[in-house]
Protein backbone atom coordinates (compact mmCIF):
# COMPACT_ATOMS: atom_id res chain seq x y z
CA UNK A 1 0.00 0.00 0.00
CA UNK A 2 1.52 2.68 -1.35
CA UNK A 3 -1.45 5.40 -0.59
CA UNK A 4 -2.90 6.00 2.63
CA UNK A 5 -6.55 7.89 2.13
CA UNK A 6 -5.47 10.62 4.18
CA UNK A 7 -3.56 14.15 3.15
CA UNK A 8 0.24 13.35 4.62
CA UNK A 9 0.04 17.12 5.45
CA UNK A 10 -3.12 16.75 7.75
CA UNK A 11 -1.76 15.74 11.66
CA UNK A 12 -4.68 13.86 12.20
CA UNK A 13 -4.70 13.67 16.12
CA UNK A 14 -7.63 16.64 16.02
CA UNK A 15 -9.47 14.40 14.61
CA UNK A 16 -9.19 11.34 16.84
CA UNK A 17 -12.37 11.11 19.86
CA UNK A 18 -11.15 12.17 23.15
CA UNK A 19 -10.92 8.43 24.26
CA UNK A 20 -8.72 7.30 21.70
CA UNK A 21 -6.25 10.27 21.87
CA UNK A 22 -6.07 9.74 25.39
CA UNK A 23 -4.91 6.11 24.37
CA UNK A 24 -2.74 6.86 22.20
CA UNK A 25 -0.96 9.73 24.61
CA UNK A 26 -0.70 6.78 27.69
CA UNK A 27 0.91 4.38 25.24
CA UNK A 28 3.12 6.57 23.69
CA UNK A 29 3.93 8.34 27.46
CA UNK A 30 4.91 4.21 28.56
CA UNK A 31 6.53 3.85 25.28
CA UNK A 32 9.06 6.35 25.93
CA UNK A 33 9.88 5.34 29.40
CA UNK A 34 10.82 2.05 27.88
CA UNK A 35 13.28 3.65 25.89
CA UNK A 36 14.65 5.36 28.90
CA UNK A 37 15.12 2.12 30.74
CA UNK A 38 16.82 0.66 27.43
CA UNK A 39 19.24 3.57 27.50
CA UNK A 40 19.72 2.91 31.04
CA UNK A 41 20.42 -0.94 30.48
CA UNK A 42 22.62 -0.03 27.12
CA UNK A 43 24.77 2.42 29.60
CA UNK A 44 25.29 -0.10 32.49
CA UNK A 45 26.39 -3.02 30.48
CA UNK A 46 28.39 -3.44 27.55
CA UNK A 47 26.76 -5.78 25.59
CA UNK A 48 25.44 -5.60 22.11
CA UNK A 49 22.00 -3.34 22.27
CA UNK A 50 20.12 -6.05 20.32
CA UNK A 51 21.07 -8.29 22.73
CA UNK A 52 19.78 -6.24 25.64
CA UNK A 53 16.67 -5.39 24.10
CA UNK A 54 15.95 -9.46 23.71
CA UNK A 55 16.87 -9.99 27.22
CA UNK A 56 14.61 -7.13 28.63
CA UNK A 57 11.78 -8.90 26.10
CA UNK A 58 12.31 -12.55 27.40
CA UNK A 59 12.11 -11.27 31.25
CA UNK A 60 9.28 -9.16 30.58
CA UNK A 61 7.55 -11.76 29.04
CA UNK A 62 7.87 -14.00 31.60
CA UNK A 63 5.48 -12.12 33.68
CA UNK A 64 2.88 -12.19 31.24
CA UNK A 65 1.75 -15.22 32.87
CA UNK A 66 0.93 -13.57 35.97
CA UNK A 67 -1.87 -11.25 34.55
CA UNK A 68 -5.31 -10.86 32.41
CA UNK A 69 -4.66 -7.50 30.52
CA UNK A 70 -1.09 -6.47 31.46
CA UNK A 71 0.22 -3.20 30.56
CA UNK A 72 4.03 -1.83 29.29
CA UNK A 73 4.25 -0.57 32.98
CA UNK A 74 2.54 -3.41 35.20
CA UNK A 75 5.06 -5.69 33.60
CA UNK A 76 7.95 -3.48 34.19
CA UNK A 77 6.96 -2.72 37.98
CA UNK A 78 6.53 -6.67 38.00
CA UNK A 79 10.75 -7.55 37.17
CA UNK A 80 12.40 -8.60 39.81
CA UNK A 81 16.45 -9.33 39.93
CA UNK A 82 15.69 -13.33 38.99
CA UNK A 83 13.34 -12.56 36.47
CA UNK A 84 15.93 -9.78 34.18
CA UNK A 85 18.53 -12.42 35.35
CA UNK A 86 16.60 -15.45 33.70
CA UNK A 87 16.07 -12.89 30.66
CA UNK A 88 19.55 -12.36 29.66
CA UNK A 89 20.37 -15.90 30.22
CA UNK A 90 17.79 -16.99 27.46
CA UNK A 91 19.61 -14.73 25.05
CA UNK A 92 23.27 -16.28 25.86
CA UNK A 93 24.17 -12.75 28.49
CA UNK A 94 25.97 -13.20 31.35
CA UNK A 95 25.22 -10.27 33.32
CA UNK A 96 27.16 -10.05 36.85
CA UNK A 97 24.70 -9.64 39.65
CA UNK A 98 25.94 -6.14 40.74
CA UNK A 99 24.52 -4.71 37.30
CA UNK A 100 21.16 -6.73 37.29
CA UNK A 101 20.75 -5.29 40.83
CA UNK A 102 21.51 -1.46 39.56
CA UNK A 103 19.59 -2.09 36.54
CA UNK A 104 16.50 -3.49 38.51
CA UNK A 105 16.49 -0.31 41.01
CA UNK A 106 16.49 2.06 37.60
CA UNK A 107 13.89 0.33 36.26
CA UNK A 108 11.71 0.69 39.19
CA UNK A 109 12.78 4.34 39.52
CA UNK A 110 11.45 5.49 35.80
CA UNK A 111 8.46 3.39 36.15
CA UNK A 112 7.39 4.82 39.29
CA UNK A 113 8.82 8.17 38.52
CA UNK A 114 5.66 11.11 38.26
CA UNK A 115 5.66 13.33 35.04
CA UNK A 116 4.11 12.47 31.76
CA UNK A 117 4.46 12.82 27.96
CA UNK A 118 3.07 15.33 25.42
CA UNK A 119 1.43 13.82 22.51
CA UNK A 120 3.17 14.85 19.24
CA UNK A 121 0.98 14.94 16.10
CA UNK A 122 0.71 11.71 13.51
CA UNK A 123 2.84 12.48 10.47
CA UNK A 124 3.30 10.24 7.28
CA UNK A 125 6.84 10.40 5.98
CA UNK A 126 7.37 8.63 3.24
CA UNK A 127 6.67 4.28 3.66
CA UNK A 128 6.66 5.92 7.48
CA UNK A 129 4.23 6.87 10.22
CA UNK A 130 5.91 8.93 12.77
CA UNK A 131 4.24 9.94 16.37
CA UNK A 132 7.23 11.91 17.81
CA UNK A 133 10.39 9.70 18.48
CA UNK A 134 8.51 6.67 17.34
CA UNK A 135 8.37 5.46 14.02
CA UNK A 136 6.20 2.84 12.06
CA UNK A 137 7.56 1.38 8.64
CA UNK A 138 4.69 0.66 6.25
CA UNK A 139 6.48 -2.79 5.55
CA UNK A 140 3.70 -5.76 4.78
CA UNK A 141 2.52 -6.83 8.14
CA UNK A 142 1.69 -3.41 8.86
CA UNK A 143 0.03 -2.06 5.54
CA UNK A 144 -2.09 -5.26 5.56
CA UNK A 145 -3.20 -4.56 9.16
CA UNK A 146 -4.23 -1.04 7.97
CA UNK A 147 -6.09 -2.25 4.76
CA UNK A 148 -7.62 -4.82 7.05
CA UNK A 149 -9.10 -1.94 10.01
CA UNK A 150 -9.98 0.78 7.01
CA UNK A 151 -12.43 -2.00 6.02
CA UNK A 152 -14.42 -0.84 9.09
CA UNK A 153 -13.64 2.70 10.10
CA UNK A 154 -11.60 5.68 8.68
CA UNK A 155 -8.17 6.15 7.56
CA UNK A 156 -7.57 8.42 10.45
CA UNK A 157 -8.88 5.99 13.32
CA UNK A 158 -6.94 3.09 11.62
CA UNK A 159 -3.90 4.74 11.80
CA UNK A 160 -4.56 5.26 15.33
CA UNK A 161 -5.52 2.06 15.97
CA UNK A 162 -2.44 0.13 14.39
CA UNK A 163 0.01 3.02 16.31
CA UNK A 164 -1.27 2.20 19.58
CA UNK A 165 -1.13 -1.60 19.27
CA UNK A 166 2.34 -0.65 17.98
CA UNK A 167 3.68 1.08 20.59
CA UNK A 168 2.20 -1.62 23.12
CA UNK A 169 4.56 -4.18 21.73
CA UNK A 170 7.71 -1.95 20.87
CA UNK A 171 7.29 -0.85 24.43
CA UNK A 172 8.01 -4.64 25.92
CA UNK A 173 10.96 -4.64 22.82
CA UNK A 174 8.91 -7.36 21.22
CA UNK A 175 10.34 -7.91 17.98
CA UNK A 176 10.60 -11.39 17.73
CA UNK A 177 7.42 -11.99 19.23
CA UNK A 178 6.45 -11.49 15.71
CA UNK A 179 7.60 -14.13 14.06
CA UNK A 180 5.69 -17.10 12.72
CA UNK A 181 5.24 -19.62 9.85
CA UNK A 182 4.98 -18.49 5.95
CA UNK A 183 1.72 -17.25 5.80
CA UNK A 184 1.04 -19.69 2.52
CA UNK A 185 1.68 -22.57 5.59
CA UNK A 186 -1.44 -20.97 7.82
CA UNK A 187 -3.65 -20.56 4.75
CA UNK A 188 -3.03 -24.15 4.23
CA UNK A 189 -4.20 -24.67 8.13
CA UNK A 190 -7.34 -22.59 7.52
CA UNK A 191 -7.98 -25.02 4.49
CA UNK A 192 -7.77 -27.98 6.85
CA UNK A 193 -9.97 -26.37 9.44
CA UNK A 194 -7.75 -24.40 11.47
CA UNK A 195 -10.00 -21.47 13.08
CA UNK A 196 -8.28 -19.89 16.03
CA UNK A 197 -4.45 -18.82 16.08
CA UNK A 198 -2.89 -18.80 19.62
CA UNK A 199 -0.28 -16.36 20.64
CA UNK A 200 -0.76 -13.90 17.52
CA UNK A 201 -0.22 -10.27 17.63
CA UNK A 202 -2.20 -8.13 15.03
CA UNK A 203 0.99 -7.35 12.84
CA UNK A 204 1.71 -11.86 12.72
CA UNK A 205 -2.11 -12.81 12.79
CA UNK A 206 -2.06 -15.50 10.28
CA UNK A 207 -5.52 -15.47 10.44
CA UNK A 208 -6.06 -11.93 10.24
CA UNK A 209 -9.26 -11.11 8.12
CA UNK A 210 -10.33 -14.88 7.33
CA UNK A 211 -13.68 -16.11 7.86
CA UNK A 212 -15.18 -17.63 10.79
CA UNK A 213 -11.60 -17.14 12.01
CA UNK A 214 -9.89 -15.04 15.37
CA UNK A 215 -6.75 -15.01 17.43
CA UNK A 216 -5.76 -14.53 20.78
CA UNK A 217 -3.27 -12.05 22.09
CA UNK A 218 -1.51 -11.03 24.92
CA UNK A 219 -2.74 -7.62 25.01
CA UNK A 220 -6.16 -7.23 24.11
CA UNK A 221 -7.00 -3.36 25.17
CA UNK A 222 -5.14 -2.68 22.13
CA UNK A 223 -5.96 -5.79 20.43
CA UNK A 224 -9.68 -6.44 20.77
CA UNK A 225 -10.12 -3.87 17.68
CA UNK A 226 -8.73 -5.57 15.29
CA UNK A 227 -10.50 -9.02 16.15
CA UNK A 228 -8.35 -10.68 19.09
CA UNK A 229 -10.10 -13.02 21.46
CA UNK A 230 -8.02 -12.30 24.40
CA UNK A 231 -5.41 -14.52 26.44
CA UNK A 232 -5.05 -17.80 25.20
CA UNK A 233 -4.58 -18.48 29.07
CA UNK A 234 -7.93 -17.37 29.78
CA UNK A 235 -9.68 -19.01 26.51
CA UNK A 236 -12.03 -21.62 26.98
CA UNK A 237 -12.43 -24.13 23.64
CA UNK A 238 -15.80 -25.03 23.96
CA UNK A 239 -16.63 -21.28 22.87
CA UNK A 240 -14.79 -21.11 19.19
CA UNK A 241 -15.58 -23.65 16.47
CA UNK A 242 -12.54 -25.17 15.06
CA UNK A 243 -9.19 -26.39 15.43
CA UNK A 244 -6.36 -24.77 16.90
CA UNK A 245 -2.76 -23.83 16.26
CA UNK A 246 -0.79 -22.44 19.65
CA UNK A 247 2.58 -21.00 19.03
CA UNK A 248 3.38 -19.73 22.31
CA UNK A 249 7.23 -17.74 23.11
CA UNK A 250 9.93 -20.13 23.44
CA UNK A 251 10.22 -19.99 26.73
CA UNK A 252 10.31 -23.00 29.24
CA UNK A 253 7.81 -21.96 31.79
CA UNK A 254 5.32 -20.95 29.35
CA UNK A 255 5.61 -23.82 27.01
CA UNK A 256 5.15 -26.25 29.89
CA UNK A 257 1.73 -24.27 30.41
CA UNK A 258 0.75 -24.46 27.25
CA UNK A 259 1.43 -28.02 27.41
CA UNK A 260 -0.83 -28.85 30.01
CA UNK A 261 -3.54 -26.89 29.13
CA UNK A 262 -3.41 -28.42 25.44
CA UNK A 263 -3.45 -31.91 27.71
CA UNK A 264 -6.31 -30.96 29.35
CA UNK A 265 -8.46 -29.46 26.19
CA UNK A 266 -7.73 -32.90 24.53
CA UNK A 267 -8.81 -34.71 27.51
CA UNK A 268 -11.77 -32.77 27.46
CA UNK A 269 -12.96 -33.86 23.79
CA UNK A 270 -11.82 -30.91 22.29
CA UNK A 271 -11.03 -30.14 18.51
CA UNK A 272 -7.96 -30.94 17.01
CA UNK A 273 -4.32 -28.79 18.46
CA UNK A 274 -1.27 -28.21 16.62
CA UNK A 275 1.70 -27.24 18.68
CA UNK A 276 4.65 -25.25 16.95
CA UNK A 277 7.31 -25.04 19.13
CA UNK A 278 11.02 -25.78 19.60
CA UNK A 279 12.37 -29.38 18.94
CA UNK A 280 14.02 -29.34 22.06
CA UNK A 281 11.15 -28.69 24.38
CA UNK A 282 10.13 -32.18 25.73
CA UNK A 283 6.57 -32.80 25.22
CA UNK A 284 4.52 -34.28 27.75
CA UNK A 285 1.03 -34.38 26.59
CA UNK A 286 1.00 -37.48 23.97
CA UNK A 287 0.67 -35.93 20.54
CA UNK A 288 -0.17 -37.80 17.25
CA UNK A 289 2.72 -37.03 14.70
CA UNK A 290 5.88 -34.48 15.02
CA UNK A 291 6.77 -32.29 11.94
CA UNK A 292 10.91 -30.94 12.55
CA UNK A 293 11.99 -28.10 10.49
CA UNK A 294 15.87 -28.03 10.85
CA UNK A 295 17.53 -24.84 11.83
CA UNK A 296 19.03 -22.98 8.59
CA UNK A 297 17.42 -24.81 6.12
CA UNK A 298 13.73 -24.26 6.92
CA UNK A 299 12.43 -20.30 7.38
CA UNK A 300 10.16 -18.79 9.43
CA UNK A 301 8.54 -15.11 8.51
CA UNK A 302 9.36 -12.22 10.32
CA UNK A 303 7.66 -8.53 11.27
CA UNK A 304 9.10 -7.23 8.13
CA UNK A 305 7.09 -9.56 5.54
CA UNK A 306 10.47 -11.28 4.75
CA UNK A 307 11.66 -14.86 5.05
CA UNK A 308 14.65 -15.75 7.64
CA UNK A 309 16.12 -18.98 8.02
CA UNK A 310 14.77 -20.34 11.32
CA UNK A 311 17.44 -20.13 14.20
CA UNK A 312 16.42 -23.41 16.17
CA UNK A 313 14.96 -26.35 15.04
CA UNK A 314 11.19 -26.38 15.29
CA UNK A 315 8.63 -28.97 15.61
CA UNK A 316 5.15 -29.03 14.98
CA UNK A 317 3.00 -31.27 17.10
CA UNK A 318 -0.29 -32.91 15.25
CA UNK A 319 -2.98 -33.43 18.14
CA UNK A 320 -5.89 -35.27 16.85
CA UNK A 321 -7.11 -36.36 13.25
CA UNK A 322 -6.92 -33.40 11.06
CA UNK A 323 -8.76 -33.83 7.63
CA UNK A 324 -6.90 -33.32 4.35
CA UNK A 325 -3.83 -32.26 6.77
CA UNK A 326 -0.31 -32.66 5.01
CA UNK A 327 2.94 -33.04 6.31
CA UNK A 328 5.04 -33.25 3.70
CA UNK A 329 3.28 -30.00 2.42
CA UNK A 330 4.02 -27.97 5.25
CA UNK A 331 7.77 -28.95 5.12
CA UNK A 332 7.69 -27.78 1.43
CA UNK A 333 6.03 -24.54 2.82
CA UNK A 334 8.84 -23.36 4.93
CA UNK A 335 10.77 -23.28 2.14
CA UNK A 336 11.89 -20.01 0.79
CA UNK A 337 10.72 -21.07 -3.04
CA UNK A 338 7.20 -22.63 -1.75
CA UNK A 339 6.53 -19.79 0.78
CA UNK A 340 7.28 -17.08 -1.84
CA UNK A 341 4.32 -18.39 -4.24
Amino acid sequence: MTDLPIDPAVHVNSDLSPDLNLDLKMLYHQWTLSQQILSEACRLSDAPKAKIKAGLENALMSKVLEYVEPSPLTLFAALTVDALQFGFSCVGLDVDSDTVSRLHDVIQSIVHSDGETALPEIQFVDERIELGDFTLHRNAPVNRLLHFSMQSMSATDAVSYVLCSALQYNALYAETRHIGPPQCVYDDFHQWGIRNEGFASPFNARLLGKPNSGFFSAFPQTDAIFGSRGSFFHADWKQFEGAWCVDPPFLEETLSQVDAIVGQWRAEGSPSILFIGPSSYQMKTPFDEEIRLAKGIYFYEGLDGQLHPLPMDVSIWRFGEIEGFDAERIIAGYLPAEAAK
